[in-house]
């Protein structure tokens, strides 16, 4: 009987710590989009401003589910702005929703620490590119 006991308190013990954790990855960072980005340049169609660039800087945060492309962003310039976004994989948009609710849609091209954003206005492509923020 104390052999059974014994037996079956062992079995127990490795039955509860196995881990039953199969969840994969967190999407939304394997993705490199969480993090900071600084503004690199700007421009419309193939013509880059002739403004200074400076100062913009675009910050995501995951928002704690890791089952979704839904995180949190801080657009900083001059002020700070902030809102929800929504990473779209397959089409290659982001939706930011600000915090009044209106949302902006915009597609982007993610490669190494560069992080390009652009929208159509009339025939015209307005582009960003942002560098990523890597700590040393």
């Amino acid at each position: 009987m104390r052999t059974s006991l014994l037996f079956f308190t062992f079995i127990s013990i490795c039955f509860y710590s196995c881990s039953n954790d199969n969840s994969e990855p967190n999407p939304l960072i394997n993705t490199g989009i969480i993090g900071e980005w600084k503004i690199n340049s700007r421009g419309i169609d193939n013509t880059s401003s002739t403004e200074v660039v400076c100062c913009e800087t675009l910050i995501f945060t995951d928002n704690d589910n890791d089952k979704d492309y839904i995180g949190y962003y801080t657009f900083i310039y001059e002020e700070e702005y902030y809102g929800a976004f929504t990473l779209n994989t397959e089409n290659n948009t982001i939706a930011f929703t600000n915090g009044n609710g209106n949302i902006n849609t915009e597609t982007f091209s993610l490669t190494d620490n560069t992080l390009e954003l652009w929208y159509y206005e009339n025939e015209n492509r307005h582009w960003t590119i942002y560098t990523k923020v890597i700590d040393e």
